[in-house]
């Protein structure tokens, strides 16, 4: 149920290649589909560890899943460095001309943002906390973090284009200090290593196989 309802969330909002894409990858196994929801999904991991584990193998098999992981990450790259930084970056903003499914995103995502900041304001220990926002997108989350004087906020996205609009926005609404305690940076989440309090990572994990998955946390 829960991908039926994806899809037709994007049949409405996205072009035709974006379907096909959609449909191909649903298809592939490459969406965990436990993951998905109606207008927002978030996987939250409170004290932990997130390493990113080199894939090792000596079959071919397992070589040309790789290769196949590699081509959808090239994809989603490309999608979200162009026509798809244009749409997400005007659906995550103040833009008025949205339509009604992406009015619905953009209240579903906010909502989501805004459960994370409670929890963490109900502990009211931010300035003492790293955090690793891992798909940033364009600092929805890791901006209010570094407002809440977080002891330090990792901030990636594989897309460069969403990480630059994320940097552009910090630079115009954090102070100096704030601003010196946020790192923005380019890399897809298998490529993220460190050590954080917490980390979050909202709407991105449904780009990844469960197996995936496991292995990043």
């Amino acid at each position: 149920l829960s991908i039926t309802i994806w899809i037709i969330l994007y049949t409405f909002e996205w072009n035709f290649n974006m379907i096909a894409f959609t449909t191909s990858i649903l298809s592939s196994g490459t969406f965990c589909s436990s993951t998905v929801s109606h207008v927002s999904h978030i996987n939250t991991f409170t004290k932990s560890t997130f390493h990113a584990i080199p894939h090792r193998s000596n079959n071919r098999a397992s070589s040309l899943s790789l290769l196949k992981m590699q081509d959808d990450k090239t994809i989603v790259e490309e999608y979200f460095n162009n026509t798809g930084f244009e749409r997400w970056n005007k659906i995550y903003s103040e833009d008025k001309t949205i339509n009604t499914v992406q009015q619905d995103i953009r209240t579903g995502h906010n909502q989501t943002v805004q459960v994370i900041l409670n929890w963490i304001d109900e502990d009211k220990n931010a300035n003492e906390l790293t955090f690793c926002d891992a798909g940033c997108g364009v600092g929805s989350l890791s901006i209010p973090l570094a407002k809440r004087q977080a002891k330090f906020v990792s901030a990636s996205d594989i897309s460069q284009a969403m990480v630059k609009e994320a940097r552009s926005r910090a630079e115009m609404e954090l102070d100096a200090n704030a601003l010196s305690k946020i790192e923005f940076t380019t890399k897809d989440l298998e490529s993220i290593d460190g050590v954080y309090d917490t980390v979050c990572c909202i709407d991105v994990m449904i780009h990844y196989p469960d197996e995936k998955i496991a292995e990043m946390i």
